[in-house]
């Protein structure tokens, strides 16, 4: 009792010190007094929404909605009912399914045969809890197979993917050796007047993507090139030929009775 009496008395004394002090302060100076603490009240309330918002901004987001297995193989079944709906004597309904594809079965009714059962398969899309089928119907084989089948098959299916294999090798290998040959022969027929072009060095280095014909062209191309550029040289070149004739050269069909030309020539070869 004396201890809570003792507190009691100090929170008194400051309290009344603390009015006591603002009794003696000038009239401006209560004014700032009395508007700073109403500024730190106010400032306090302001720290204690902004926390409140910020905690509420960081709560964990509510999980997004997803349907259960059973859900979602309900909604398979209806979109399967919907799709064949207007089928005339057509009916369907899910085996299984995984994320990705449907599996079902179709009962079409015939005069011929009555009804019959083909198994399907058929990718979808789930959206928003929404089911949506695509338009790449595949039939199926659904077979029960025993520990033993099931290895033979699956031996079977081995070999025939290592024989696969084996085929797409033997035939890159032929076709690449095919195609060198005929590369060489390309090359051979150009070496002579090409050999020590640029060009045409790159290009018998780096060919790949480029057909035997191409490469044909391109060397056909840049010998068209080199031909074009040599003419070009003797067009431009100004000087005057000049013919020598022997003076003393006389032409057959030229004597007294036929003179060559005339005898327009006759003073230029004959003294």
């Amino acid at each position: 009792m004396n201890k809570e009496k003792c507190r009691a008395q100090r929170l008194k004394t400051v309290v009344e010190g603390e009015n006591q002090d603002f009794e003696n302060k000038e009239p401006e100076q209560k004014e700032e007094s009395v508007t700073g603490e109403f500024e730190n009240t106010e400032n306090k309330v302001t720290d204690s929404e902004d926390k409140g918002k910020s905690e509420i901004k960081d709560q964990p987001k509510e999980q997004e909605f997803e349907l259960t297995a059973n859900e979602t193989r309900d909604k398979l079944r209806k979109a399967l009912r919907a799709l064949y709906y207007n089928v005339t004597r057509t009916d369907a309904w899910v085996n299984d399914y995984d994320s990705k594809y449907v599996y079902y079965a179709k009962e079409v009714y015939s005069e011929e045969k009555g009804w019959e059962t083909t198994t399907y398969r058929r990718s979808y899309a789930l959206v928003d809890g929404e089911i949506t089928l695509q338009d790449d119907e595949v039939e199926t084989v659904v077979k029960v197979l025993t520990k033993d089948e099931w290895n033979k098959v699956e031996s079977e299916r081995n070999a025939q993917s290592i024989e696969f294999e084996d085929l797409k090798k033997f035939k890159k290998e032929t076709l690449e050796k095919e195609r060198k040959v005929n590369l060489d022969k390309v090359f051979d027929k150009f070496d002579e007047k090409l050999l020590g072009v640029e060009d045409y060095q790159t290009l018998k280095d780096n060919n790949v993507d480029f057909s035997i014909e191409d490469v044909e062209n391109k060397c056909y191309a840049m010998l068209g090139r080199m031909d074009f550029d040599k003419e070009s040289s003797t067009k431009n070149d100004n000087s005057v030929g000049v013919i020598k004739v022997d003076t003393e050269e006389t032409f057959e069909d030229d004597n007294d009775n036929n003179e060559y030309c005339g005898g327009i020539l006759r003073k230029y070869y004959k003294k």
